[in-house]
């Protein structure tokens, strides 16, 4: 597969999974804002949240517009041809991500859904493991704002999420103890199984790769 369609997909397939997030955010924010669902809780805590998403969804939609830019030349500064990589692949895949969407592809619709209803559900379930049940609108305001802490530069987000999402939730009114606990187990089943049953299915498909009696594995589809 070309680079450019890897990364093209790559960024269509995050801004698709993280889309619902944004829109929860935004319609949630609202909706306790004018207090007509969960908590009464600061505007900062709900308002300013749901402003921001909008915003977000907003730039993304506009992105598109920006275009790739002209061709960099072969002999331009390796910073400036990762920086044309990168422009390509962010207003490649935001495209792609929107023509995605519009193509209501029942499957993609299906799976964002889900794949944002199911770690909620994780989070949701954590607490209940350990007796405390905070409010519904607060784990899902809690979790996109808390996953944000996954954009810093550690590997695997290890630490950033886990930080983000317990401060968050003691921000929102959570204690201390239930939000750290159910934070650590909700990253155990969210992070480290898959992480260790990929670490194994990996180490799988490469000795299968290397076997001399299975060559059609390696073999590489002719362009069509």
């Amino acid at each position: 597969m070309p680079a450019q369609r890897i990364a093209n997909r790559s960024v269509a397939f995050f801004l698709i999974k993280s889309s619902v997030n944004f829109i929860a955010v935004a319609v949630l924010g609202t909706v306790m804002a004018v207090g007509l669902l969960g908590p009464d809780l600061s505007p900062w805590l709900t308002a300013v949240p749901a402003a921001g998403a909008a915003l977000v969804i907003a730039v993304v939609l506009v992105v598109p517009r920006l275009g790739v830019g002209g061709p960099v030349s072969a002999d331009a500064g390796r910073t400036r041809r990762a920086m044309g990589a990168v422009r390509k692949a962010l207003v490649g895949g935001t495209g792609e991500a929107v023509q995605i969407v519009r193509s209501r592809n029942l499957l993609v619709i299906a799976g964002s859904l889900g794949y944002w209803a199911w770690d909620n559900a994780v989070l949701w379930a954590t607490f209940q493991a350990f007796d405390y049940s905070p409010p519904i609108t607060v784990i899902l305001m809690g979790y996109l704002i808390g996953q944000l802490g996954g954009l810093l530069p550690l590997p695997g987000g290890l630490g950033g999420i886990d930080g983000g999402l317990i401060g968050t939730l003691i921000v929102y009114g959570t204690p201390a103890a239930p939000a750290a606990a159910a934070v650590l187990v909700y990253r155990v089943i969210l992070f480290w199984l898959p992480l260790l049953l990929g670490a194994v299915a990996f180490i799988s498909l490469r000795r299968a790769l290397n076997r001399p009696d299975r060559p059609e594995l390696c073999v590489v589809p002719a362009a069509t």
